[in-house]
C-alpha cells in the first residue's frame, strides 16, 4: 500500500521501476509498468495464463514429475543469477 499523495515524489520508488522496466529474461515475468496517479497505484506484469509458479507448486491436482520438478528449480536459479549480476 503506498501512503504518498504521489509516487512520483519518491525517487528510490522510481528508479527501481525504471530497473524493473529494463529487465527482459525468459525466466522472469515482464514487468510493463505502472500508473502512478494516487489514489490509484497500479503495477501491470506479464499475464501467466497457467498461473504464479505457487498455484502450480501448491495444486494437488497437477503431479510435476522429479525431472521437471529439477527444470524448474534450476530455471528459478537460472532468473535469480540473471537478477544478481
Amino acid at each position: 500500500k503506498v501512503h504518498k499523495k504521489s509516487i512520483k515524489e519518491d525517487k528510490f520508488l522510481l528508479k527501481e521501476m525504471k530497473l524493473m522496466k529494463s529487465l527482459k529474461h525468459t525466466n522472469l515475468a515482464t514487468f510493463h509498468g505502472t500508473c502512478t496517479e494516487a489514489p490509484n497505484i497500479c503495477v501491470l506484469w506479464e499475464y501467466c495464463s497457467k498461473g504464479s509458479l505457487e498455484d502450480i507448486l501448491h495444486n494437488t491436482d497437477i503431479k510435476l514429475e522429479a525431472m521437471f520438478q529439477f527444470s524448474i528449480a534450476l530455471d528459478i536459479c537460472t532468473g535469480l543469477n540473471y537478477l544478481h549480476t
